[in-house]
């Protein structure tokens, strides 16, 4: 079964990244989006760590939190 896992506004809380990874680890075999405002306005852009999902596809859509770090999402 292939489906989507959403998520928002992140903002680099160590808590939720947790609980994002834990969940995509539950569900390999879907899509993962994950929407606007993934850090905080002055923390670095954690590209990285997402690249570490086990998912098939993961796309990240940059908010208003995320603008100084629209560089970091052109490298993905």
């Amino acid at each position: 079964m292939t489906g989507l896992l959403h998520f928002s506004d992140i903002h680099n809380n160590q808590v939720a990244l947790e609980k994002v990874f834990l969940l995509c680890k539950s569900y390999k075999g879907y899509n993962v989006a994950i929407t606007g405002d993934v850090c905080s306005t002055h923390s670095p852009f954690p590209y990285e760590k997402y690249n570490e999902l086990p998912n098939p596809w993961v796309g990240l859509v940059p908010g208003n939190h995320d603008v100084k770090q629209l560089d970091d999402f052109a490298r993905m």
